[in-house]
């Protein structure tokens, strides 16, 4: 069913620019056709579970929720896979925790509560970790998998790194205000993640093939350079 973006309520705290950046192009190519944008968005629902509130909380697809309210999208198409709207809070929270269908961390990879969540998508703010997890990824130094927030827990390995030190330090992670992007170059300006210098993407390319890291979603022990 189609519904307002405004509408919707986050299951985690944080994206990573870089990825709704890449999200933004894939969206503009198929922009100029309404049509097509629509079909898009219908074959591509975001998974949610409404919840004892009658809030529509979505468990999946952020990145392109925060895209098409960047693009002055109004609506998206979700698909809700489970009604709680009979549990209590507390078990709604129990519920969607065993499912690990949320996220409890801040853009500095501290625990934060389930009512310490964003109300909105607007509200997510931008963790250079996960950004950094996500150029690894396409950089094919771990698989995509299904693992729920497979992603963030890379982010978390490589925070633990403290890899972006230095890049984090000039960093905007605090408050990154996606409303405040206007167009695309300002994307670009904005985007810290193209900033992330080679050296420390290499680096984290390298921890992704150690044993070190072997137990995290999608790892492989095969090298491959980054194509920066």
């Amino acid at each position: 069913m189609k519904v307002k973006i405004a509408d919707l309520r986050p299951t985690q705290s944080v994206v990573g620019l870089y990825e709704v950046r890449h999200k933004i192009r894939q969206l503009q190519s198929i922009a100029h056709d309404h049509k097509g944008l629509n079909d898009y968005k219908r074959i591509n629902p975001a998974p949610a579970v409404r919840a004892y509130n009658g809030h529509l909380y979505i468990i999946d697809h952020h990145h392109l929720a925060v895209a098409l309210h960047h693009m002055k999208q109004q609506d998206i198409y979700v698909k809700v896979i489970k009604d709680y709207s009979n549990l209590s809070k507390n078990d709604f929270i129990t519920r969607v925790q065993k499912h690990k269908w949320v996220y409890l961390k801040d853009q500095h990879g501290k625990d934060i509560t389930f009512e310490q969540l964003p109300t909105s998508i607007a509200q997510l703010k931008n963790d250079p970790y996960r950004s950094l997890a996500a150029i690894v990824r396409d950089n094919h130094c771990f698989e995509k998998t299904v693992v729920p927030f497979a992603e963030f827990q890379w982010a978390l390995y490589f925070r633990s790194k403290e890899i972006l030190k230095n890049d984090v330090d000039g960093m905007n992670s605090e408050g990154m205000n996606i409303d405040g992007m206007n167009s695309d170059d300002e994307i670009a300006a904005d985007i810290k993640a193209e900033k992330f210098s080679l050296h420390n993407i290499e680096e984290a390319c390298r921890l992704a093939h150690s044993k070190d890291a072997q137990h995290l979603p999608g790892w492989k022990s095969e090298s491959s350079k980054p194509s920066r």
